[in-house]
C-alpha cells in the first residue's frame, strides 16, 4: 500500500532513517518507549517511505509505533492522531477494560433508538408523492458519464446511480453522456470546437427524438461553451421540467446553485450547510436530498459474502491510506484499492459494489481538502449501508441528520478511536450484524430511492 514521500528522497537520507529505525528496535526491546518513538519521528523527518515499510511489515516489533508516527506526519496528522482521552491508546488487543467501555456506549445509544430517538431529517421525504407517483413519465439524463468529463478517469457514480435508480423507479430514462458539454476546463478535459458543436448537435436530436418531459442535468462547472441557461430555458418553454443535479455546492466554491436557478424547476444538492440557495433568491427550487439515490442492486449481495474486516475503495486523499495502515498494524484486515481516479488503476462501478460489500466495515471520510473545517456526506456512507457493512465514519459531517450514531453507523473522532471500534465490532458479531441491519432498514423506509423519486415528482408535478 505504500505510497508515501517525505524528508530527504536519496540513498543518505534513506540509510540514516535505517539507522534511527534500528535504534529504535533495540531500545523498544530494553523496555524504552520515549526513546524509541524519539528515533522514530526522526526516521520520518529523514526519510518517510522507510518508516511506511516499517508500519507494513508484518510481525515488526515496532509496527504498530511506526504506523502511529506515520500517521502523525500526514498533512492531517495532528488532527486524527491526537490521543483518546475516552479509549485511552490503542494497544496490541483489545482489552477486557475498554471492551466494556465501547459495549455500554453501543448499548446506551441503542436504547435510545429503542425509546424511539430519530435523527432530526428522517421525516425529509415524507411530504413524497404517493407510491407510484410519476412512474412512465419520460426523463433524459444528461451528465458527464466520466469524473470530470475527462476520457481516462473512472466511471461517474451521479450519472450511473441517477440513471439507474430512476429506471427502477419506473420512469421511462434515456441518457446521454454529456462530457463535452458539463466539463469545459484545461485541468479536466480540454474539448475543440468542433467537438463541442458535435456534441450539442447530437444532444438536439436526442431530444427532439425522446421528447423528454423531465431533464436531469449535471453542471458543476459551468462555462460559455457548456450546457447553459438559454438551452434550459428553451427546454422549459417547450413543457419540460429541467432538474439540476449539483454534487459539489460548497460556500468555498463558484455559485453554481445561484447560475442555474433561473432556469431550474428544482436543484438537488446534498451539503445542508451551504449558503447558496439563500443567496439565490431561488430558495423555494432547492431540493436538499440525503444523498445520491442510489442505484441499490448493485451492493446487493448476502451476508455469506463478508470476506474482509475493512474494505475500501476510493480516491487517495483525506488521509485514508494512513488510517488503512494503521488499522493493519493492528492486526485489521484490509482489502483497499486507493488510486487517483484514473481508469487504469481503479475498479469499474461493478467492481466497486463487489468489493464494498465484501467487507465486514467500511471506512470513509469526508473532510474537503481544501476547507479543513468542512467535511460531507459522501457518497459512500450510504453505499457501505445498501451493502450492509458498517460504516466507520470520521465524525465531523451532516451524518448524524440522518442516520444515528452507533445505531445505524459508527462515527470516530481519532485513530485510536478507530482502531477500538473497529476491534469492537469484529469480535462481537452480533453488535457488527445488527447495526448492518438497522441501518438497511432505516435507510430503506426513510432515504430509499423510490422515496427520493416520489418526492421530486411530486415538486415538479
Amino acid at each position: 500500500m505504500s505510497d508515501f514521500s517525505g524528508g530527504d528522497p536519496g540513498e543518505q537520507g534513506r540509510a540514516a532513517a535505517e539507522a534511527c529505525l534500528e535504534a529504535a528496535t533495540h531500545l523498544l526491546a530494553t523496555g524504552r518507549v520515549g526513546e524509541a518513538q524519539a528515533f522514530l519521528t526522526q526516521a520520518a523527518q529523514l526519510h518517510l517511505p522507510a518508516l511506511a515499510a516499517l508500519a507494513e511489515t508484518e510481525g515488526a516489533p515496532l509496527r504498530a509505533m511506526a504506523a502511529r508516527t506515520l500517521v502523525m506526519h500526514s498533512p492531517r496528522g495532528p488532527e486524527i492522531a491526537r490521543p483518546c482521552a475516552i479509549l485511552g491508546p490503542a494497544g496490541p488487543t483489545l482489552d477486557p477494560d475498554t471492551e466494556a467501555l465501547v459495549r455500554g456506549l453501543f448499548d446506551h445509544h441503542q436504547r435510545r433508538f429503542e425509546a424511539g430517538a430519530a435523527p432530526p431529517l428522517a421525516g425529509l421525504y415524507d411530504s413524497a408523492a404517493p407510491e407510484g407517483f410519476g412512474r412512465g413519465r419520460r426523463a433524459l439524463a444528461v451528465m458527464a458519464e466520466r469524473i470530470h468529463g475527462n476520457p481516462e478517469f473512472i466511471e461517474s457514480d451521479v450519472f450511473h446511480h441517477v440513471a439507474r435508480s430512476a429506471a427502477a423507479y419506473g420512469l421511462d430514462v434515456r441518457t446521454f453522456a454529456a462530457d463535452r458539454l458539463v466539463f469545459d476546463t484545461p485541468n479536466r478535459a480540454a474539448w475543440t470546437d468542433a467537438e463541442i458543436a458535435q456534441a450539442w448537435a447530437d444532444l438536439q436530436r436526442t431530444v427532439a427524438e425522446f421528447d423528454p418531459e423531465i431533464v436531469l442535468i449535471q453542471s458543476d462547472w459551468p462555462t460559455e461553451r457548456t450546457l447553459d441557461l438559454a438551452w434550459a430555458r428553451r427546454l422549459r418553454e417547450n413543457g419540460c421540467r429541467v432538474v439540476v443535479v449539483l454534487s459539489d455546492v460548497y460556500d468555498t466554491e463558484p455559485d453554481v446553485f445561484g447560475f442555474w436557478a433561473p432556469e431550474a424547476d428544482a436543484l438537488v444538492h446534498f451539503n445542508s450547510e451551504t449558503t447558496q440557495p439563500l443567496r439565490s433568491g431561488y430558495v423555494e427550487k432547492a431540493f436538499p436530498a440525503h444523498g445520491l439515490p442510489m442505484d441499490a442492486a448493485l451492493f446487493a449481495g448476502p451476508e455469506e459474502e463478508k470476506e474482509f474486516d475493512v474494505a475500501v475503495i476510493g480516491g487517495n486523499t483525506r488521509s485514508r491510506r494512513e488510517m488503512l495502515v494503521l488499522l493493519q498494524a493492528y492486526g485489521v484486515e484490509v482489502a483497499a484499492c486507493l488510486h487517483h481516479r484514473l481508469t487504469r488503476n481503479a475498479p469499474t462501478l461493478e467492481q466497486y459494489g463487489l468489493l464494498t460489500r465484501k467487507g465486514k466495515l467500511t471506512l470513509n471520510t469526508g473532510r474537503v481538502e481544501k476547507a479543513r473545517a468542512l467535511s460531507i456526506v459522501t457518497g459512500r456512507c450510504f453505499e457501505a449501508v445498501l451493502a450492509r457493512t458498517v460504516l466507520l465514519e470520521e465524525a465531523g459531517s451532516r451524518l448524524p441528520d440522518f442516520l444515528l450514531p452507533f445505531v445505524h453507523y459508527v462515527p470516530f473522532a481519532n485513530t485510536d478511536q478507530l482502531v477500538g471500534f473497529a476491534r469492537f465490532l469484529l469480535k462481537n458479531d452480533d453488535y457488527r450484524r445488527r447495526i448492518a441491519d438497522q441501518a438497511f432498514d432505516w435507510h430503506r423506509r426513510h432515504f430509499g430511492a423510490d422515496r427520493f423519486w416520489r418526492a421530486l415528482l411530486g415538486r415538479l408535478f
